[in-house]
């Protein structure tokens, strides 16, 4: 377990990076910058990341933990939760809320530049399939009609959440309603063009997004440990 002390800093650094990238981007802001705004000298940041690529990742990963935390809290304390139309409006909500997840998520190159194209079509293709791996579950489970494929419906569900990010960034201020009741509206009519009569069994919705979430988070986890093991020098676990 990291020191107290180290893991305040970490956070801080990272507190930092959130900042100013989402201020001014992640290929206007340098590491002198980060450690300036964090209180530390540059060093202390390498002590943490070999450069700025990896800083990002980490910052990255720690903000999607907190969307998907803010997520399960979401679900789990709505009563409707659990539908169809529930679970898209919450994982609207909770990822919009969150500035550096919601770039990622619309391809926003101002905030993250750079570091945005080296994810590359295969990060965004590993979305998507992770995506449909849980649409399969939901049909099979009954919370999303089954005479649509899933990759249909994975599609549309993607084409929604980009044209409400895109629109968000292209339309004045003054034409564009709350994000919240666009959020409403969006599940509204998810829940009425995807869910089976009835909408479906509320409890196993639940249960199946929180091992689905369990699970991803696991296999991240373990990838993040080989690519570790890697950067080291170290040999990993699968020999």
């Amino acid at each position: 377990m990291p020191r107290p002390d180290r893991q305040e800093r970490a956070e801080r650094i990272l507190d930092a990076a959130a900042r100013l990238f989402a201020h001014y981007g992640y290929d206007k802001t340098t590491v002198d910058e980060i450690a300036r705004e964090a209180g530390v000298s540059k060093g202390a940041i390498y002590l943490h990341w070999p450069g700025k690529e990896a800083l990002a990742e980490a910052l990255l990963y720690r903000e999607v933990r907190c969307v998907i935390e803010d997520f399960l809290q979401r679900l789990e304390t709505d009563p409707e939760g659990g539908t169809i139309g529930s679970i898209y409006r919450h994982g609207l909500q909770a990822t919009f809320a969150n500035p550096l997840v919601r770039a990622v998520l619309s391809s926003d190159n101002r905030v993250l530049g750079d570091y945005l194209h080296r994810l590359g079509p295969d990060f965004y293709r590993m979305r998507f399939e992770a995506a449909r791996a849980l649409i399969e579950r939901m049909q099979a489970a009954g919370l999303i009609r089954r005479d649509l494929s899933p990759e249909v419906v994975t599609y549309l569900l993607t084409m929604l959440g980009l044209g409400l990010s895109t629109a968000g960034g292209l339309l004045p201020a003054e034409v564009r309603p709350p994000p919240g009741e666009v959020a409403e509206a969006l599940a509204d009519v998810v829940q009425r063009a995807l869910a089976p009569e009835g909408g479906g069994d509320r409890e196993a919705g639940k249960r199946l997004v929180r091992a689905y979430v369990a699970e991803v988070t696991q296999r991240y986890e373990e990838l993040r440990g080989l690519r570790r093991d890697v950067d080291d020098g170290q040999p990993s676990d699968s020999g």
